[in-house]
């Protein structure tokens, strides 16, 4: 009877596992219908005999706008758009638009997605719509949604303030004092503004983008004593700036310094103040610049970037012709670790008797700093000069010898313009495709000697009033200088 009893234990223990077994199965194939369906998500409807929605003789409607989500990647190179699944469509048809002007929208693609996201390519600074319309599906008879679903995104960083069209920029500051986020903070100005700058607008030690409008510019006009100053990343975005009223006198013919006081926790080796985040001038037109475009304040401030970047800058260095239009040797130490200067122009309205790029000349580049940067670089690339630095050297190179320094100078067109030749005896070099012209003859030592470089008269319609549009064929075909002018 033990023996039986046990037997029957055993058994018993042996049915109730199957039974177990049998309502994980029975779990698992509730399950399956959901795992299809979200794979039709990922993939796009099969439509065929395993799997049906079921939802059938229906009229579609798009996805909820509410629903569709834009995210970028980690990189910030590219950004998804996610939008719900609509059961019993077949796939979704998407329009992706750049609307940074609205009533001349730039398609970027418009295709059939099978599926419910799409990477695409970010750009930086850009106001994107998407359109994602359902699509039918013919084997269940449902029909095109009529009507797609909108969804707008920006890449801009987002606006902490805008600041109102006709105000004078630093006492509205003034007025309204910076808030530290501890990120990086925009500041915006109207589309079509006009604003003054009448006294020094100084951003500190915050993170700051000012910026205007991508295609209607605001414009600030700069009073006798109106500069902005930093000591911190910044960039400046999108704005016109017209400085033929500021006085030349000390450090206000300048448009950007970096402020006079640096943070002295940032001071490394008792020497240098290095500046960690970029200075960014982008997209900029800014005229009647009397001394400096970028100056150091006097101090030895080593900045990790500055970048300039399609922006059309206006000299009148006649006023004074002994400071730098970037000017980083007062102090003695000053310098850039990396400088890149692209598809702009600069033109003097006086042949400039001042250097271009100077730095101190025992700065030796910023890799003396070899705890912070390791190499450094000088880029000039796509860039249309005219009367700069036409009676000096275009940039002091015993500043920049150093064998960890690299100068790349390549597509640019310099005419009436100081000796780039100092710059190609630099340590490590790459200059290519350099457009060179004088009317003068005997002037060919400006010019760099690579090999590729070559004598050309652009042509220019109109250099005297800003007007740099080339009507020379071998220029244009060489795609050299500033893009803009190659139309």
């Amino acid at each position: 009877e033990i023996a039986q009893c046990l037997v029957g234990s055993e058994m018993c223990i042996r049915d109730r596992s199957k039974m177990k077994i049998k309502m994980r199965v029975v779990r698992n194939l509730w399950y399956l219908p959901m795992v299809l369906f979200i794979a039709s998500c990922a993939k796009g409807f099969d439509n065929n005999e395993t799997f049906s929605s079921g939802v059938s003789n229906t009229q579609l409607l798009s996805p909820a706008e509410d629903g569709i989500t834009f995210s970028k990647s980690a990189d910030e190179k590219t950004f998804t758009v996610k939008w719900p699944v609509v059961l019993g469509a077949s796939a979704y048809q998407v329009l992706l638009q750049i609307v940074d002007d609205p009533e001349n929208p730039e398609t970027v693609l418009d295709k059939t997605v099978d599926g419910c996201s799409l990477e695409v390519e970010m750009k930086e600074d850009t106001k994107y719509q998407v359109a994602v319309k359902s699509l039918g599906n013919v084997e269940y008879n449902n029909a095109d949604a009529k009507e797609s679903s909108l969804a707008q995104w920006s890449s801009l960083i987002p606006t902490i303030a805008t600041i109102p069209s006709g105000s004078d920029i630093a006492e509205w500051f003034a007025a309204n004092p910076i808030q530290d986020t501890g990120a990086e903070m925009a500041y915006d100005l109207e589309a079509n503004g006009t604003y003054t700058l009448n006294s020094p607008l100084d951003f500190a030690g915050y993170w700051i983008t000012f910026r205007g409008d991508k295609i209607h510019h605001p414009k600030v006009i700069m009073g006798t004593n109106g500069l902005i100053k930093t000591r911190y990343g910044l960039k400046i975005k999108y704005i016109d700036f017209d400085c033929t009223g500021v006085d030349q006198a000390a450090q206000y013919g300048s448009f950007l310094t970096m402020s006079e006081t640096p943070d002295e926790s940032t001071l490394v080796d008792g020497k240098w103040y290095p500046m960690l985040m970029p200075i960014v001038i982008q997209s900029c037109n800014i005229k009647g610049i009397a001394r400096s475009l970028v100056y150091n304040g006097g101090k030895n401030y080593i900045i990790s970037g500055l970048y300039i970047k399609d922006c059309i800058v206006e000299l009148n260095t006649a006023q004074d012709s002994k400071k730098p239009v970037i000017s980083f040797t007062d102090g003695g130490r000053g310098c850039i670790n990396d400088l890149e200067i692209s598809n702009s122009t600069f033109y003097d309205l006086s042949k400039g008797g001042n250097f271009f790029i100077q730095y101190a000349n025992n700065a030796a580049g910023s890799t003396n700093l070899s705890s912070l940067f390791s190499s450094s670089s000088v880029k000039l690339l796509n860039n249309t000069f005219y009367n700069v630095a036409y009676s000096k050297n275009f940039a002091n190179y015993s500043g920049m010898k150093n064998s960890k320094v690299t100068i790349t100078v390549m597509n640019n067109i310099f005419q009436h313009c100081g000796t780039v030749q100092k710059l190609f005896n630099s340590g490590n070099k790459q200059f290519s495709n350099n457009a060179y012209y004088e009317e003068v003859a005997g002037d060919v030592n400006k010019q760099s000697t690579d090999g590729s470089e070559f004598q050309e008269d652009p042509g220019f319609t109109n250099p005297t009033s800003g007007n740099f549009a080339v009507s020379s064929s071998t220029i244009i075909a060489k795609k050299v200088g500033d893009p803009r002018w190659l139309q």
